[in-house]
């Protein structure tokens, strides 16, 4: 046998490509797009919480901005400390907020764009449909 006729042997540490069970995500449109769902109906509803959401997240910025002249400038006495601390407690808490709902906010225009593209209500790693009740 000459030397470039010889099979490599596999490597025992080496994964079998046929037997990897890894779940890789997938870009391309789905060849069935769910018919059983009312996408009118889940589009308005996703509209709907982003305007909520966009008018919370106004009325926390707004109150959050009329904070800022209420803070003591320098606490001269217990009590101005106890205000300034309870003051930046609460525009911390503000900002936590903020944050949770501009996450929220994106995962919805997310939804919107596979509403858009015809992907809504299915999984964008497996592929499968996503029950009623998480949508």
């Amino acid at each position: 046998m000459a030397r470039n006729d010889r099979k490599p042997t596999a490597d025992a540490d080496a994964p079998d490509e046929k037997t990897t069970n890894e779940v890789t995500p997938t870009n391309d449109i789905p060849d069935q797009i769910r018919k059983d769902l009312d996408i009118a109906y889940f589009r308005t509803r996703l509209f709907e919480e982003l305007t909520r959401l966009e008018e919370e997240r106004e009325y926390i910025r707004h109150s959050s901005s009329d904070m800022d002249g209420n803070l003591p400038e320098d606490a001269e006495s217990e009590e101005d400390t106890a205000d300034l601390a309870a003051s930046l407690m609460e525009r911390e808490m503000d900002m936590s907020f903020e944050e949770e709902i501009e996450e929220t906010m994106t995962s919805i225009e997310r939804a919107l764009q596979k509403i858009d593209e015809g992907t809504y209500g299915i999984c964008d790693v497996s592929g499968q449909d996503i029950p009623r009740s998480r949508l």
